[in-house]
């Protein structure tokens, strides 16, 4: 039930393959990862070399 996030989002060395954040409005970008990104998705895969993250429910976000 996350609307919204001040700073940024990192998704990161997941073994899922959805991520629902179907609520979420709005990144505000506040304070950056790296100093450069409001969000960050990698290294989201399975140990067996399957694909790990496919899909993002980012349905809302503006």
């Amino acid at each position: 039930s996350i609307r919204e996030v001040t700073g940024y989002v990192l998704v990161a060395l997941n073994q899922f393959d959805y991520l629902p954040l179907e609520n979420l409005r709005i990144i505000r970008g506040t304070k950056l990862y790296e100093g450069r990104y409001a969000l960050a998705i990698f290294l989201n895969y399975r140990r067996d070399g399957y694909f790990g993250l496919r899909q993002l429910g980012l349905k809302n976000l503006t």
